[in-house]
């Protein structure tokens, strides 16, 4: 295939040198698309396959999203070139939502413009550390130094497994950890407050049909612990509000039941979850409230007030994780361990520590009958 691989460009596989073909190894199969790579005594290669099922006549090699790359006789692989085939392999491949991998590649292409761009191969852990240093030093935050380390890490993944470039232990790439945030969320007055300011009529007594999509909003967002997007995206006429429940599916494409209040049925019930303009809604109900409440509300300080009021309840930090779609507990637990009053540690420590007192004479757990 030599350096002829640079200029591949939905080119048939008939095309592709047998030594290759004959030593195809299959990397992922998402979908039509199959990533392939292949070593012979002459180089290595890897390319992406997109059509029909390989050998099909339809099948072809794919030049829009990245070329193949032989590593003996091609130029080195930049991020430039990496880029675009990394892209197809965070949406088809990672199954990464359309934001996330906007962010990857914006994260890419800040790293090009500011660092340079670095062959693949030749980015080590110094170079990492520099650019760390780069971004500490002009102010950035640490969540924003980790996602530019998380995006350069998943570059280097996917140059190593799907187009078999060598590349810097990845292990060793660690992004920084973020610092602790005091979790703010509404108590039962400040969320009632805020739900009665939402102007549901007209001066002349007449419906507003937007701010009643608002109400059911803020209601389903408090009372499931949903992000913003999953309810948004949430068809409330596939959902079995005669259980209060709903199938979604959230971050990371994954499916799980969410839980409505019967308060959230009542608003619900017939309301199409699609206002048009979330953020203005918002910001003009949190303007005269801020002042008498001292916080401003968003829809992920209503997600922290579902898990915050469950966890208050006495409710598992185990159940909250899956009523929030956490895929780690320990994500749970950094955000919502030690939220809790002393005098709410005192009430739970009363009722459980008895040394003396059997345990089937105990009061029920959450959850346990």
């Amino acid at each position: 295939m030599g350096s002829a691989l640079l200029d591949l460009r939905q080119r048939p596989l008939v095309d592709v040198a047998a030594a290759h073909v004959q030593r195809l190894v299959v990397r992922t199969t998402p979908h039509k698309t199959v990533y392939v790579s292949s070593r012979t005594p002459e180089g290595a290669c890897g390319f992406c396959v997109v059509g029909s099922l390989l050998g099909h006549r339809d099948s072809h090699l794919c030049g829009d999203n990245y070329h193949a790359w032989n590593m003996t006789t091609s130029p080195p692989l930049t991020l430039s070139a990496l880029l675009p085939g990394f892209v197809a392999y965070l949406s088809s491949e990672r199954r990464f939502s359309v934001g996330t991998v906007y962010t990857y590649r914006e994260n890419i292409r800040w790293i090009i413009r500011h660092r340079g761009d670095a062959a693949v191969a030749d980015i080590d852990l110094q170079w990492i550390v520099n650019i760390k240093s780069h971004l500490i030093s002009n102010g950035a935050s640490s969540s924003r130094v980790a996602g530019v380390t998380y995006a350069l890490k998943n570059a280097l993944i996917f140059a190593r497994d799907v187009l078999g470039v060598p590349v810097m232990n990845v292990a060793l790439l660690r992004a920084p950890g973020a610092p602790r945030r005091q979790v703010v969320y509404l108590t039962s007055d400040e969320y009632n407050e805020f739900v009665e300011a939402i102007p549901l009529y007209t001066g002349f007594g007449r419906q507003r049909l937007s701010q009643f999509c608002f109400r059911a909003l803020v209601e389903t967002l408090a009372a499931t612990g949903m992000r913003i997007s999953e309810a948004l995206a949430l068809n409330i006429d596939s959902a079995d509000l005669s259980k209060g429940e709903a199938v979604i599916i959230g971050k990371g494409n994954k499916q799980r039941t969410v839980f409505f209040t019967e308060r959230a049925v009542t608003w619900t019930n017939g309301q199409r979850l699609q206002p048009t303009s979330v953020q203005a809604m918002f910001r003009r109900t949190n303007a005269p409230l801020f002042k008498r409440i001292g916080k401003r509300v968003t829809p992920h300080i209503l997600r922290h007030t579902a898990a915050t009021n469950l966890l208050q309840r006495g409710c598992p930090i185990g159940h909250i994780k899956e009523i929030l779609g956490h895929q780690n507990l320990e994500t749970t637990c950094r955000f919502y361990l030690g939220q809790l009053t002393k005098a709410e540690v005192r009430r739970a420590f009363d009722a459980y520590m008895h040394y003396e007192v059997p345990i089937s004479e105990l009061p029920p757990s959450p959850g346990q009958s």
